[in-house]
């Protein structure tokens, strides 16, 4: 699966909307993510905003290199082997990417449409399907 030029630059629009609320962003991701399954909280440290710092940073690297196949598939396999390492289940990417998507509709409440949210969807289940091969 790849991403066509208007889902890129749809992506890297609305991702520096976010990254100029990324306190609220990560606030917003766990919130939901804890929602979707309390079970996985202890997966994570009590204080998320070194938590918050990672995921938006590993995300910026996602995005900013989307065009990039050869850089993405480096980024994915040392986030996948992090991930490994930390206890995370390739079931948990579907939650994830759950609780991403609504975390990203309720900051970008005033941009939000179907096309946004369907280039959004492809990309993190690129990258799920990707890290999710490397995991194995």
């Amino acid at each position: 699966m790849t991403l066509t030029q208007e889902e890129q630059k749809m992506i890297r629009n609305s991702w520096g909307k976010i990254i100029t609320h990324s306190q609220e962003t990560g606030e917003a991701f766990y919130r939901h993510f804890f929602a979707l399954r309390p079970d996985l909280e202890v997966l994570f440290p009590t204080d998320l905003k070194l938590q918050t710092h990672k995921l938006l940073a590993a995300v910026t690297i996602l995005v900013t290199k989307m065009d990039k196949a050869e850089h993405i598939r480096e980024e994915v396999q040392k986030l996948a082997h992090r991930h490994t390492k930390y206890g995370v289940e390739p079931a948990y990417f579907a939650v994830f990417g759950e609780a991403f998507v609504l975390a990203l509709a309720e900051i970008l409440a005033s941009i939000w449409n179907e096309p946004l949210k369907k280039a959004w969807q492809s990309a993190f289940q690129m990258i799920a399907e990707a890290m999710i091969a490397e995991m194995s």
